[in-house]
């Protein structure tokens, strides 16, 4: 039981170094010298020209695509208006049949 404790605890001493927050020096010196190496990665970076297959939908292209997501809503609005018609309907019934049966009621009593 010794053991698996003295593990856990090793463990968790080293998630908790991984988690230390990192020091960064404040001067200059350090800050030139971290833009200066990635200025000569941005350099020596080659991009090359998409294919025409590989081509990025960019914001106005996506705006016009018709998306699943799309025909999903107009679903789920064409299954919400024929719940709430046929459950409208029923109201409308059930309205008109006490109104009938109160009819009766009146009509037997005469």
């Amino acid at each position: 039981m010794r053991q698996a404790s003295s593990k856990k605890e090793y463990l968790l001493k080293l998630k908790l170094k991984k988690e230390d927050p990192v020091e960064l020096p404040m001067d200059d010196q350090f800050f030139e010298a971290m833009h200066n190496k990635i200025m000569q990665a941005v350099d020596a970076t080659e991009i090359k020209p998409g294919s025409k297959w590989n081509k990025a939908t960019i914001f106005l292209e996506r705006k016009t695509l018709f998306s699943k997501t799309f025909a999903k809503k107009i679903f789920k609005s064409g299954i919400t208006g024929w719940v709430t018609s046929i459950g409208l309907g029923l109201i409308g019934m059930t309205s008109q049949a006490s109104a009938y049966i109160e009819y009766l009621k009146d009509s037997t009593r005469l």
